[in-house]
């Protein structure tokens, strides 16, 4: 570990020749000792970006991977395998696609996740991993988010190295997205690199981004007073607060995040946050030090405040340009303004919050009790707090508007659904009145002829309100499960005709098919016919019998076929143009719903239909 880690992280590293030592080791069997040096001459190299030496020592550890008896360092050559793989599949060594490369880390990536649910030691790696794959693969602002995860993640198990790496990380991906905060996390990762003795790492850093580490001399007439309370705020605080508010993206959670943050680096005694909304400024959260609820959520329009001073925050929204107070009242363009005056204004610091030339809001803070309370140092680390304030703010506003959408739709949808079941259930009480009036009527008829017709109707108007009954009480109120209708239709027929029981047999082999309204009825009443027709004519004088219904997919389409063994049909009967109503609606139908219609007559008599059908 001394030639391997602790060496390569000095400053003045000299690399200590081993091949003699390794051959040593492998001759007198000290295998643990040569995967460890082998290990951790590949994770340096990784963390200098030199990735094609991290891979052939990655690879040269696999002989040696069963002796190693540190099973964190061999759960680590996993890491690192997907970790490496990923930087090479961006430089287009050994791996040349997205396929390639997830097709040998998705593998790793699962030993790792189930290795993780044993213990927390494992977790910032594969936190670092998730962002890194969105990072090389994915989405780059899902990966700054990652990120945080991983960071907060490594601070937590102590991992002050690895810490630090993943800052280094975040610092070049918000460089890449030109972010003005990288600057922050560069100087988190040198301080870490500091704390942990990886001095060559540091130098290498500042050497690398040398304009984030140049000393900035500010030349001010005389000190500059700094009221007694204010916190020392260092880069930690400055790093813990910046990921604090990255890591909402609830929006009212997030305003008082941004405010306590805001009064706190700041030194004011009141802070004021304002958003546009349809080109109008409105106050959304405020923040007063003497207040017991230090910070509330509000939301009114800008021109109602009495305590902001509007001719300031009007000039900010119109220039983009910060204001820095030191004494309102006394000095500057606006001493003059009646509003100053009369809330005898002395500090005052008001900010754009920007993303991409986009403002997003307004961060209003002010002091009456001290002057000069914005100093420079100070309106700085208020400036970058607020960057990162515009950005998660833009990100909470359109997760806010994901929500109030998504909320909109499962309303109507509800609207509709209780609409639907409305109209379903309002049919099928019209088509029994229907089917109660023919009733009726049936008991003023003596012509048994007559009497069939009107059955006959009836039926048919009962298996249209039957489809209907099924699709109110049914979860989808658009489509129904034709098994379950074909077995309660069937058994409403039987009743019907007054079938006696155990002469004539039923059997329905239906499998589950859900089928929509235009399908379902249609399908619905020619099983009503076929299976009437059956009832009526199979099976004279009482013989016994049986009537068999099949349904099933096939492909894309669906297959019906009703047949039973009874006297069959007569020899000289054309079903394609029939005589009789029943077999006339068949037909009918059976075009509406663009199938086909095929008669076996071998035994008793087979109707199968073929309907064309898109799941």
């Amino acid at each position: 570990m001394q030639s391997a880690w602790i060496a390569p992280m000095k400053r003045d590293y000299t690399p200590i020749p081993m091949e003699e030592k390794i051959k040593k080791w492998e001759r007198e069997n000290h295998i643990s000792a040569a995967g460890s040096y082998i290990i951790h001459m590949a994770l340096t190299h990784y963390y200098f970006g030199e990735y094609e030496k991290a891979e052939h020592y990655l690879q040269i550890l696999k002989r040696y991977l069963r002796g190693l008896t540190d099973h964190l360092l061999k759960r680590q050559w996993y890491v690192f395998q997907v970790l490496n793989a990923l930087r090479l599949y961006e430089r287009k060594i050994i791996y040349q696609s997205k396929h390639q490369v997830l097709s040998y880390i998705q593998p790793l990536i699962k030993k790792i996740e189930s290795w993780t649910q044993y213990g927390p030691m494992l977790r910032p790696y594969l936190s670092f991993i998730y962002a890194e794959l969105e990072r090389a693969i994915g989405d780059l602002k899902k990966a700054r988010n990652l990120y945080f995860d991983a960071i907060a993640m490594a601070h937590e198990q102590r991992y002050t190295f690895l810490e630090a790496h993943l800052n280094e990380n975040q610092g070049e991906l918000l460089r890449e997205l030109g972010v003005g905060t990288a600057e922050l996390y560069f100087k988190e990762a040198a301080r870490l690199y500091k704390k942990c003795h990886a001095e060559r790492k540091e130098f290498f850093l500042i050497e690398k981004y040398p304009q984030y580490f140049e000393e900035k001399v500010s030349v001010t007439a005389g000190p500059q007073p700094i009221a007694p309370t204010l916190p020392c705020l260092d880069a930690d605080y400055l790093m813990k607060s910046s990921t604090a508010i990255s890591a909402e993206i609830d929006l009212d959670l997030l305003l008082g995040k941004i405010m306590n943050v805001a009064l706190e680096a700041s030194g004011a005694q009141h802070g004021y946050l304002l958003i546009e909304e349809d080109n109008t400024l409105l106050v959304v959260a405020e923040s007063h030090i003497s207040r017991k609820d230090k910070t509330r959520n509000t939301k009114y329009h800008f021109e109602q405040a009495t305590d902001i001073c509007k001719a300031i925050v009007r000039y900010v929204y119109r220039t983009r340009e910060r204001i820095v107070l030191n004494n309102a009242s006394q000095e500057g363009e606006f001493k003059e303004n009646p509003e100053v005056q009369d809330m005898g204004l002395q500090s005052v610091l008001c900010l754009p919050l920007i993303k991409q030339s986009k403002l997003i809001g307004i961060l209003y803070l002010e002091n009456r009790l001290a002057d000069s309370v914005f100093t420079a140092e100070r309106t700085k680390m208020t400036q970058l707090l607020a960057s990162q304030a515009a950005i998660s703010l833009e990100n909470a506003q359109l997760v806010n508007k994901m929500k109030q959408a998504e909320h909109q739709i499962k309303t109507s949808l509800k609207e509709k659904e209780l609409l639907l079941k409305e109209i379903h259930h309002r049919v099928k009480n019209n088509l029994q009145i229907i089917s109660s009036l023919l009733n009726l009527q049936l008991e003023h008829i003596k012509d048994q002829q007559a009497i069939e017709a009107f059955k006959e109707s009836q039926n048919r108007v009962k298996s249209m309100a039957l489809i209907h009954e099924k699709l109110y009480q049914s979860k989808d109120l658009s489509k129904i499960e034709l098994a379950e209708y074909i077995q309660t239709l069937t058994t409403t027929l039987f009743r019907s005709y007054k079938t006696s029981p155990g002469t004539i047999a039923l059997k329905i082999n239906a499998q589950d098919v859900l089928l929509d309204i235009n399908i379902a009825i249609p399908c619905g009443l020619i099983i009503n016919e076929l299976v009437s027709n059956a009832l009526k004519y199979a099976f004279p004088s009482g013989k016994e019998g049986e009537i068999c219904i099949n349904l099933y997919p096939q492909d894309d389409k669906i297959i019906l076929v009703v047949n039973d063994n009874g006297i069959g049909l007569p020899k000289d009967l054309d079903f394609q143009n029939p005589k009789t109503l029943g077999l006339k609606l068949v037909m009918t139908l059976v075009k509406q719903l663009r199938a086909t219609i095929d008669l076996d007559r071998t035994r008793g008599t087979e109707f199968k239909v073929t309907i064309p059908y898109q799941k």
